[in-house]
């Protein structure tokens, strides 16, 4: 799973509920002895990494917040082909990672949306 991380994300039951989801995977391959390396998720950080999960403060990630410009004048700009060539970079792990992800499992756990709702209830994470 790419995960785009932006505030947002994080307040969205579906997004924590898919992350949730591909989290218990990720512990049920371990349990059996197959453990992806890497894992099953490749976060992006496009803005604002203050504000998420606390969990997620503790992943890995890529971190294109700095290379998250809005202005026209962006794409005549060294950072536009520092952006290109983070997002090449990025395509490859993703292809490799493909390459070497786990077969279906129909036992793969799935988090539920409301679940995840009323475990994470008491986290309030700053409208943007």
């Amino acid at each position: 799973m790419v995960a785009i991380w932006t505030p947002p994300y994080f307040r969205s039951d579906w997004c924590m509920a898919e992350w949730e989801s591909m989290m218990k995977r990720e512990a049920y391959l371990a349990e059996a002895g197959s453990p992806m390396v890497g894992g099953l998720v490749m976060p992006v950080v496009f803005s604002d990494g203050a504000n998420f999960d606390p969990r997620a403060k503790e992943t890995q990630s890529r971190d294109f917040s700095k290379l998250n410009y809005q202005h026209e004048c962006f794409k005549e700009s060294q950072k536009y082909l520092d952006l290109d060539d983070a997002v090449r970079a990025l395509a490859e792990e993703i292809e490799h990672r493909i390459a070497n992800a786990p077969a279906w499992d129909a036992a793969f756990p799935i988090a539920d949306p409301a679940a995840v709702l009323l475990a994470r209830g008491v986290m309030k994470l700053p409208r943007m």
